[in-house]
């Protein structure tokens, strides 16, 4: 969890990662718009819930994409080929090079540079919490 500094952001939204299917993110977002909750009208592709997004990957000094997700929360618990690495020292963790890692989520609940976002994450922080954590426990569920 985390605020964004993304003045554009006027609601929770969440991160997942490309390796993954968005699955649990879509699941929360259900759970969130039965609630009455609003999340950031965004989404990555149209198998996503609105408010889904995918991480991007980071790019070299040249501009080559890398495998890795910007966001470190993602790049180090969820998808594949990740060495659990920090940049320059993946090579240390080269044997879990296959290995599947957790589900990562980032869940953004509010963005720090929006007044209109954090107001609405201060009038509905119980409701969001509770959310959350019902649309976690659903989709385990399943």
């Amino acid at each position: 969890m985390g605020a964004s500094y993304d003045e554009n952001v006027d609601a929770p939204y969440m991160m997942a990662s490309p390796y993954t299917n968005s699955g649990l993110a879509n699941t929360i977002s259900y759970y969130m718009d039965q609630s009455g909750l609003t999340l950031y009208a965004a989404r990555t592709n149209s198998t996503q819930e609105n408010g889904v997004l995918y991480d991007s990957f980071a790019e070299d000094e040249k501009g080559e994409v890398k495998k890795y997700e910007l966001y470190p929360q993602l790049r180090e618990t969820g998808g594949r080929a990740t060495y659990t690495g920090v940049y320059g020292d993946e090579m240390r963790n080269a044997k879990y090079k296959d290995a599947y890692g957790m589900y990562g989520l980032y869940f953004s609940y509010a963005s720090a540079m929006n007044s209109q976002s954090v107001a609405y994450f201060n009038d509905n922080a119980d409701a969001i919490a509770k959310t959350l954590v019902k649309g976690i426990v659903r989709y385990f569920e399943i």
